[in-house]
């Protein structure tokens, strides 16, 4: 999904609560094989970050400017989902 990338002070301060910082969003963010999935109003984008750390984030459209991307929640994924993410990219390891 193309577009830009806002962080909301909440989406900053779910993100904190788990360990996670703003550099780790930016590169499953900047990733060539994350995966994203529609979740009504909102999608879900899952990968790994450099140093191989997996996260699942929540992002939803502005209200204020299309094709603005929020991210309003994020947390590290288990390992089911983990499993699920690579069985999606197509992962010879899933």
């Amino acid at each position: 999904m193309r577009g830009s990338y806002n962080f909301t002070r909440a989406g900053l301060r779910n993100a904190g609560q788990y360990g996670i910082t703003p550099r780790e969003l930016w590169e499953v963010i900047g990733s060539t094989s994350r995966v994203f999935v529609p979740v009504g109003d909102r999608s879900r984008f899952v990968g790994r970050t450099l140093a191989g750390r997996w996260l699942g984030f929540l992002a939803q459209e502005s209200e204020h400017e299309a094709d603005v991307w929020d991210v309003v929640a994020a947390r590290e994924l288990d390992e089911q989902e983990i499993t699920n993410a690579r069985r999606v990219r197509g992962d010879r390891d899933a």
